[in-house]
């Protein structure tokens, strides 16, 4: 008998656990822009295409934390065609960033958090590498973003990222 109270406590609670986790873990949101300003605003919709007829937006989001449950989380991201790759690409970064805030923290708090303590000259080396690397990209950049796609849409996602 004992065995099956805790099967049945166990089971409510777990189905406690995920409902909740459920509920609370899907956000849809979107950005709007006027004048250089960008603005988050999370929304009551049931569904992307409900809350993308709200306002005039820059990029939508729905995002489904479930890392508890799952070990993923999903993000939906849509921006709008009728303005610029550049605003489209800051919207989108913008949006995730600020959705996902604490998903990234999390990550950043598991994984390097102290990992150069001890350990400087090689962290050093890295960050040479990726300053190096980064020196690469700009040049490239300059380069061929007016005649080749992919140094263009580089170009976006450098210019949005250095602004972020």
């Amino acid at each position: 008998m004992p065995v099956q109270s805790f099967s049945i406590i166990f089971g409510a609670s777990v189905l406690l656990c995920v409902t909740y986790a459920s509920a609370d873990s899907v956000r849809f949101a979107y950005v709007t822009t006027a004048d250089g300003e960008y603005e988050v605003s999370f929304s009551d919709a049931g569904s992307m295409r409900e809350m993308q007829g709200e306002v005039e937006w820059t990029a939508t989001l729905k995002f489904e934390n479930t890392v508890n449950l799952t070990g993923w989380a999903v993000l939906e991201l849509e921006t709008d065609d009728r303005y610029s790759d550049e605003v489209q690409a800051y919207s989108a970064g913008f949006l995730e960033g600020f959705t996902t805030a604490d998903v990234i923290y999390m990550h950043w708090y598991n994984t390097m958090n102290g990992f150069c303590e001890g350990r400087t000259e090689a962290c050093r080396s890295v960050q040479d590498h990726l300053d190096k690397n980064r020196g690469w990209v700009d040049q490239m950049v300059v380069d061929y973003s007016d005649h080749q796609p992919y140094w263009h849409q580089a170009s976006v996602g450098a210019v949005t990222q250095s602004d972020a």
